[in-house]
């Protein structure tokens, strides 16, 4: 997919993707699993930063990666570069740094995609795998208030070091109202 979106002139392919559930020992045939699309769910005190996964309308007749607006962190591929590039923000806190990502991915002037088939599974069941970190974590709403601050800053155009200079806060804004550009 990578190889193909820069054959046809993307520059900086980023493919990223909610992934389907599997439970360990109870994997239904995972060829039948749809590949999935990001779509905004719900806002905390005002800032979008949470994200659904609906299925990819028409997926069988898709024949490369469609464009993404928001980005999620159970899979992100794109060039080794990016690392450097945008380095992780300590100051988002979980709930809204996938957002803060696609924002910061596309001002870099990375062009964001979903994969339109299914390159991984991811296990959501925290009851008997793990404990989520917001439940072993006596400051959690700190955490979570001071990165929704953080949050609000970035998207205020207040702290500008995050955003890039490929393109603008504001052409994120309209990519995500599907208006298209280009850097």
């Amino acid at each position: 997919m990578y190889e193909g979106l820069k054959a046809e002139g993307v520059r900086k392919p980023f493919i990223t993707a909610y992934l389907p559930p599997y439970e360990p020992g109870g994997d239904p045939d995972r060829r039948s699993v749809e590949p999935l699309e990001i779509q905004p769910r719900s806002r905390e005190r005002g800032l979008l930063v949470y994200l659904v996964a609906r299925p990819i309308p028409l997926w069988k007749s898709l024949t490369r990666p469609i464009p993404a607006k928001y980005a999620s962190l159970h899979f992100v591929f794109t060039g080794g570069s990016f690392n450097q590039e945008l380095a992780h923000d300590e100051d988002v806190y979980f709930f809204g740094d996938e957002v803060v990502l696609a924002l910061r991915a596309y001002t870099h002037g990375y062009d964001l995609f979903h994969p339109h088939f299914v390159p991984g599974w991811h296990l959501y069941d925290r009851t008997a795998t793990r404990t989520p970190h917001w439940e072993d974590h006596s400051d959690y709403q700190e955490r979570n208030e001071r990165s929704c601050e953080r949050i609000r800053d970035i998207f205020l155009g207040i702290d500008d070091k995050a955003i890039g200079r490929c393109r603008t806060l504001e052409d994120y804004e309209w990519m995500i109202n599907d208006r298209l550009i280009r850097c």
